[in-house]
């Protein structure tokens, strides 16, 4: 196994998923979500097979460096309304950082089964 930890690779991951996830869309609506106590408009993904939505267009920054800003929810979400997070997927846009427990690994043909 090998941590992914190039910026170009990370970036290209990430595209990979959205377009992957976005496949499942069926309304794009402009909603409310919040991130540390400020909310903001921004469009998100809505998916009836699915029944959540997401937003995956931004980075936020901390103590824990840059990352993808990934939210998710469950329902359809009001239009002009607030979303409320359910769940956030926010790995690094580059190198290793211990302090956020999720980044993209590389799979080898020795141990591709067990995880």
């Amino acid at each position: 196994m090998r941590l992914i930890t190039n910026k170009e690779e990370v970036a290209k991951l990430h595209q990979k998923l959205v377009k992957k996830l976005n496949a499942f869309s069926t309304e794009k609506i402009r909603a409310l979500t919040s991130h540390k106590g400020n909310s903001f408009e921004t469009d998100v993904y809505y998916s009836d097979e699915l029944d959540i939505w997401w937003d995956m267009n931004g980075f936020v920054e901390g103590k824990s460096g840059i990352r993808y800003w990934n939210a998710f929810g469950i329902g359809k979400p009001k239009p002009k309304k607030l979303a409320y997070i359910i769940c956030e997927i926010n790995y690094p846009k580059e190198d290793i950082n211990r302090r956020v427990w999720i980044h993209w690994i590389k799979l080898t043909p020795q141990n591709d089964r067990k995880v």
